[in-house]
C-alpha cells in the first residue's frame, strides 16, 4: 500500500475537496429555502385567526386579559401560545400593522432553525452525508406542510418543532449525567407546550426514548416537570379553553378514524403514494425497520411513532368533531413531517443501500420529492390569495369605518374577529394610522373614479359612499365579471348576486340606487388597492 508524503497529501485534499462540497451543497438548500419562503412572503399579511391575537392580546382594549402574565398564558382558542405570543405581541406593537415583513423574517430564521437542528441531530448520530440532505431538501419543500410558509407559522408549528427538536437532540448526548439530561430536556419541553398543545405527544415520545436508554431519573424528569409546570402556570393565569367537543368514551371509533385519516396524509404526503391510504404510513415504519441498525435507531423510531400517534390522537379529542379529514391539516402535517423524516434519516443511518435498495429508494425520493413541489405551490397560491384579498378589502374597509359607517364586517371571511367595538379598537390603535392613511388614498381614489363615471359621489351620505366604493373595490378583487360597467355592478349588488359578504351588506343600498341614479356605462378599474 502507497503511504507516501505525497500520497497522503492527495487524499487529505479530496477529503478537504469533497467536505467543502458538502457544505456547500447543504448550504445551497438553506438558501433555496430562505429564498422561496421571502418569495411567498411579498403576498402575506395579517389572516384570519392574528386578528384575534390583535384585538384580544396586542392592543390594550378591554377585550383581552389584563397584564403581561395572563396576557400571555390565557389560553388561545385549544393552546398556550405564550412564547410566540410574545413574538407576535413585540413585533406587532413595534411595526404596526402596515408591515408584515417582520413576521416572514423571523418566519425564515425559525426554519432554518429547525433544518440546522435536524440536520445536527442526524449529525450526532453518524448518519450518512447523503441521508443528511435528503432529510433536510425534504423537510424543507415538504409540500404537504405548505402552511408553515406563512408568517403566522410561527405561532403554532414552527417555536413548538424547534423546542421539541432541542429536546430530541439533548436526549441523544450518551455522556450527559442523568440529572443534566433530565433538566436540560424537561426545560426545553415546557418551552415547547408554552409554544402550542402540539409540543405534549413530543413529551410522551422523549420520555420513552430515556426510559429505553436505562436513564429513569431523566424519563421521569422529562415527563412530569413540563406537566407540573404547565399546570401551575394555567391554575396562575386562569382563562379557558375553546372546546370543540365533549370527551366520551361514545366517540372512539371518531377519535380512531381520526388518527388512521392523519397517519394516512402524513404517509401520503411523504411518500407521494396518493391514494394509497393508512399502508403509506406502515410503509414508513416497515422502511424504518428495514433500515434500521441496532437498539438505538429502534428506539429512537418507537419514540417518534408514538409522539405522532399521540399527536393525532390529542388533536382528535377536541377537531374530530369537524370531520376526520381536518386531521390532514397543513399545519399538522408539517410538525409531524418534520418528526417523521429525522426518523427515517435515523433509521438510514451510517447503512450503505446495496444496488437495489438504492433504486427503490431513488424511485421513493423523487415521487416524494415531485408531490411535494406539486403541492408547494398549489398551498400557497391557495392561502396567498386570499390573504390579498383581505387585505385590500381591509384597506377600503377601516377608512369607511373609521369615516363613521356602521359596516357589520369589513371581511366576513377572512378577518371575522373585526367587527363592532372590536373593529373600533382597531381602528383607535396608533398601529393602525399607515394603514389607514394608505386606505385613505385608495378611498378617495375610488370617489375620483365614480366622479368621472359621473356619480357625484362626494355629495352623497358616508354610507353612501362607502356602499359605492366598496363596490367598486370588491370588483377589483375578482367579484362580478370583469365585462360589467359601474351600473351592471350596480344592479348585481342589488340582485344579491355578487358572490361577496361585503357586498351583501349593502344590498339594499344598492337596490335604492337603482332607482336614484342614472347607471353609469363606464367600466370600473380593476387596479387593486395596496
Amino acid at each position: 500500500m502507497d503511504i507516501s508524503p505525497q500520497r497522503i497529501t492527495d487524499m487529505a485534499n479530496r477529503y478537504r475537496s469533497s467536505h467543502r462540497a458538502w457544505h456547500l451543497t447543504l448550504a445551497a438548500v438553506f438558501v433555496a429555502e430562505a429564498i422561496m419562503m421571502l418569495r411567498v412572503g411579498r403576498h402575506q399579511w395579517y389572516f384570519f385567526d392574528e386578528w384575534r391575537l390583535v384585538v384580544e392580546r396586542v392592543i390594550p382594549t378591554a377585550h383581552g386579559p389584563n397584564g403581561l402574565f395572563k396576557q400571555l398564558f390565557v389560553p388561545d382558542g385549544e393552546h398556550v401560545i405564550a412564547i410566540p405570543l410574545g413574538v407576535f405581541i413585540v413585533l406587532t406593537r413595534l411595526f404596526g400593522i402596515d408591515n408584515y415583513w417582520p413576521f416572514i423574517i423571523a418566519n425564515v430564521l425559525v426554519r432554518i432553525g429547525t433544518l440546522w437542528l435536524a440536520d445536527d441531530i442526524l449529525r450526532r448520530l453518524r448518519t450518512r452525508r447523503v441521508a443528511r440532505l435528503l432529510v433536510v431538501a425534504s423537510l424543507a419543500f415538504f409540500g404537504q406542510g405548505f402552511e408553515s410558509l406563512f408568517g403566522q407559522s410561527i405561532i403554532f408549528a414552527g417555536f413548538t418543532l424547534v423546542f421539541c427538536l432541542l429536546a430530541i437532540r439533548e436526549m441523544l448526548k450518551p455522556h450527559a449525567s442523568q440529572w443534566r439530561a433530565g433538566i436540560i430536556t424537561a426545560a426545553y419541553l415546557v418551552g415547547a407546550i408554552f409554544s402550542s398543545s402540539y409540543g405534549f405527544p413530543v413529551v410522551v415520545g422523549v420520555s420513552l426514548y430515556l426510559l429505553f436508554t436505562s436513564r429513569r431519573i431523566a424519563a421521569a424528569l422529562a415527563l412530569i416537570v413540563p406537566p407540573v409546570a404547565f399546570l401551575l402556570v394555567r391554575a396562575l393565569a386562569g382563562g379557558s379553553y375553546a372546546q370543540q367537543q365533549p370527551v366520551a368514551f361514545g366517540r372512539l371509533p371518531l377519535y380512531v378514524e381520526y388518527v388512521q385519516f392523519g397517519l394516512a396524509k402524513l404517509g401520503e404526503g411523504i411518500t407521494g403514494l396518493v391514494g394509497l391510504g393508512l399502508a403509506s404510513y406502515v410503509l414508513l415504519v416497515v422502511l424504518c425497520l428495514w433500515f434500521g441498525r441496532g437498539r438505538q435507531q429502534a428506539w429512537f423510531a418507537i419514540s417518534i411513532i408514538v409522539s405522532v400517534v399521540a399527536f393525532f390522537g390529542q388533536a382528535s379529542l377536541s377537531r374530530s368533531v369537524f370531520g376526520a379529514e381536518q386531521a390532514g391539516a397543513s399545519r399538522y402535517l408539517f410538525f409531524c413531517g418534520a418528526l417523521t423524516f429525522v426518523m427515517l434519516g435515523v433509521s438510514w443511518g451510517q447503512r450503505q443501500l446495496d444496488h437495489r435498495a438504492s433504486i427503490v429508494a431513488a424511485a421513493l425520493i423523487v415521487l416524494s420529492l415531485a408531490h411535494s413541489a406539486g403541492s408547494l405551490v398549489t398551498g400557497s397560491s391557495y392561502y396567498t390569495t386570499k390573504m390579498e384579498l383581505s387585505r385590500g378589502r381591509l384597506a377600503v374597509g377601516f377608512v369607511a369605518a373609521q369615516r363613521g359607517v356602521p359596516l357589520l364586517v369589513p371581511d366576513p371571511d377572512w378577518a371575522p374577529d373585526l367587527y363592532r367595538d372590536r373593529l373600533q379598537a382597531v381602528l383607535d390603535w396608533s398601529g393602525s394610522d399607515e394603514f389607514i392613511a394608505a386606505g385613505t388614498v385608495c378611498f378617495e381614489h375610488r370617489l375620483d373614479e365614480l366622479t368621472a363615471a359621473g356619480i357625484d359621489a362626494r355629495s352623497l351620505s358616508q354610507r353612501d359612499q362607502a356602499a359605492l366604493v366598496l363596490l367598486l373595490n370588491e370588483h377589483a378583487q375578482g367579484f362580478g365579471e370583469n365585462a360589467l360597467t359601474i351600473g351592471g355592478l350596480i344592479t348585481m349588488g342589488a340582485d344579491g348576486s355578487s358572490g361577496s359578504k361585503v357586498i351583501d351588506q349593502f344590498k339594499d343600498d344598492y337596490a335604492m340606487f337603482t332607482t336614484e341614479l342614472t347607471m353609469p356605462s363606464a367600466l370600473p378599474s380593476l387596479a387593486r388597492c395596496g
